[in-house]
């Protein structure tokens, strides 16, 4: 387990989350995450997904939909990724989002220690699926925005594609 904590604990603090640092690229596949060394929390967990995997540790992608800080009825897709723990022989959700004010997403083999947990009551959701490979809306998306304003207008059809209503 030692393994999987330092390769998240560097994907979490030591690849920026593109929206923190205001960077205009958008970043998808792990290489490029690695070469400009940021990315979205989607992107992040390419990264997070291919190094673990790189190791032979078993790792998925999983989705959440949670209220916008600026404005709760504005929702969007978050990333992060599911690890399994063979000697625990369980699954555990990693959040390799980055931390900030008011995010504190840690290792945890006991609880679930996310950058931001659901809120029901604001129409948040998880969807508790650990797909095995990324979302291919997510990635087109990705791949299709030339800078992150473009991508942030276009976000919500992830949502749409996860979240049916």
């Amino acid at each position: 387990m030692g393994l999987i904590k330092k390769i998240y604990e560097f994907v979490r603090d030591d690849i920026d989350h593109s929206g923190d640092i205001g960077a205009r690229e958008v970043t998808c596949k792990a290489s490029e995450v690695l070469e400009f060394g940021h990315g979205i929390c989607c992107a992040k967990s390419h990264l997070l997904a291919a190094m673990l995997r790189y190791f032979g540790v078993p790792a998925g992608f999983c989705y959440q939909k949670l209220s916008s800080s600026r404005d709760v009825n504005i929702k969007f897709l978050h990333g992060l990724n599911a690890v399994y723990l063979k000697d625990l022989d369980k699954w555990i959700r990693l959040d390799a989002r980055g931390n900030k004010p008011g995010r504190d997403a840690q290792f945890s083999i006991y609880e679930e220690k996310i950058s931001k947990p659901v809120n029901k009551e604001l129409g948040e959701e998880d969807h508790l699926v650990i797909f095995t490979g990324p979302n291919q809306t997510v990635v087109e998306i990705l791949k299709n925005s030339k800078d992150l304003r473009e991508l942030w207008e276009q976000w919500d059809l992830g949502l749409r594609d996860l979240f049916r209503d």
